[in-house]
This record gives structure tokens, sequence and C-alpha cells, in this order.
């Protein structure tokens, strides 16, 4: 079966300090990305480095998606980590709590988000972009 997207989600909109992001990498290298705090929303869309999703797969894979245990319980303002794929044309979702076991699909959206705005994420030492490109996606939300 074949690997056609993956997503990587993290935080809550209305957290009044963090926000919530969205990473989703496509088998052609393209990716869409987005940061939504309290009532504002930015998109990003753009093209990466070729082998850049094979990565993806395989820390995702790796670190046991979509094998993950349910979280049976979370406590006040905690967000779990939301991963998945798309294989076959369907979905395939799980969310953890464990961020160490999956910080190479952590360190690999760091790479990605901290290109597209400084807020998002630090590039992780001794790591480069695998950004080719990016624009991004206009939105309807307030001035």
């Amino acid at each position: 079966m074949t690997i056609e997207a993956v997503s990587y989600a993290s935080g809550s909109s209305g957290n009044p300090y963090l926000g919530r992001i969205s990473l989703s990498l496509y088998a052609d290298e393209r990716f869409a990305a987005s940061y939504a705090h309290r009532d504002l929303t930015s998109q990003w869309e753009g093209q990466l480095v070729t082998g850049t999703f094979a990565k993806a797969c395989e820390a995702l894979s790796s670190a046991g998606l979509p094998n993950l245990q349910p979280i049976v319980e979370l406590a006040p303002g905690q967000d779990p980590l939301e991963l998945g794929w798309v294989r076959s044309g369907a979905w395939e979702r799980g969310e953890t709590l464990d961020r160490n076991t999956f910080w190479k699909i952590r360190v690999l959206a760091s790479t990605i988000l901290a290109t597209l705005e400084a807020n998002l994420a630090r590039m992780p030492p001794g790591e480069n972009t695998p950004v080719l490109n990016y624009h991004r996606v206009e939105t309807n939300d307030p001035p």
C-alpha cells in the first residue's frame, strides 16, 4: 500500500500562548501548513526537496504510527500531538502525548515551519530547511 499524504498537528487555536499548528505533506513533495491563534489564521503552500515526503513517512513509521495507544484522559489545557497518513485513499489518524517518541517528525516539521514564520518553530541545530519555495494563502480573517 502506498502512502499518499501525512499530517502533523499540535496545539489549540484557543491556547493563549501557542495556538495550533497543522502541517500536511504530500507524496508529490507539496506541503500545506496553517497556524491558528484565537481569531487569526495564516496558511501557506509550497514545494519541498525531493525525498522529504519519504523522510516524513519513515519518521512516522519508525515511531509506530498508525498503531498508537488511545489517550485515556487529557488534563485541562493539554493538547495531544495529532498524526496521520492517507493510505489507499483513507486517513489513518492517531493522537499521542509522547512527543519524545515522535522526535523525528517534530524535527522535520520544525525545519519547514521555521522557514514560514519565525514564531512557529525554531530551526533545529544542524538542520537545513527542505522548503524549495512557498507562498502565503489568502484568508478571510479580520484585519
